[in-house]
């Protein structure tokens, strides 16, 4: 038996195929870098392209002082909040649209508009009207919730009326239907939706 067949792998071998994603694309990075420089000229290609070495001798000047990862501490915080908000609301607004045929007229336009609208118009907008240290909250939140609502309302929709039938048949509460039926069918989409949320 080889260790192959045994469930044994190289070590190095493995290590090798995780390096060559990023060895390419810092390669393409760095070549793309090395154009930019050459069309320039060397006058403010570090703007437009730095090269990778540039880049990382920058982050670990920026590692060594507090203030850098307070600033991302804070901006981590600001989108973790803004995912849960969205969240929140595109569930709230999945179970409302699917509820009712007049709330679904209403607010599915203005859900898919935020969907459709491009996010720098938005990032605008939010800078003139509440300030730029709520852009990161209200973005994530803006982003999330049509995807969430999205995908939540097509699981509702999806899930098997024999169930539903069968708990009003045992004569199931609001919650045990809501907790052995409707749950257990919309995880693999609420698992989805957060997924492309968080991205």
């Amino acid at each position: 038996m080889t260790p192959s067949t045994m469930g044994w792998t190289n070590p190095l071998k493995c290590l090798g195929q995780k390096l060559l994603a990023p060895v390419f694309w810092l390669g393409v990075w760095q070549l793309f870098a090395f154009l930019v420089d050459r069309s320039v000229q060397g006058r403010g290609n570090e703007l437009l392209l730095p090269y990778p070495a540039t880049v990382f001798s920058v982050l670990v000047e920026q590692a060594g002082q507090a203030l850098f990862w307070q600033s991302i501490l804070a901006t981590l915080l600001r989108v973790v909040l803004g995912l849960a908000l969205g969240a929140a609301l595109g569930v709230l607004l999945a179970a409302l649209t699917c509820l009712s045929s007049w709330c679904d007229r209403l607010l599915s336009p203005a859900i898919r508009v935020i969907r459709a609208a491009p996010v720098a118009s938005f990032i605008l907008l939010v800078i003139l009207w509440t300030g730029r240290g709520n852009v990161p909250t209200v973005i994530a939140a803006m982003m999330v919730l049509p995807v969430v609502w999205d995908s939540l309302s097509q699981g509702i929709r999806a899930t098997d009326p024999k169930l539903l039938e069968l708990g009003r048949a045992y004569r199931f509460s609001r919650k045990k239907i809501l907790t052995l039926i409707y749950l257990p069918s919309l995880r693999p989409y609420i698992l989805s939706a957060l997924t492309t949320g968080a991205g």
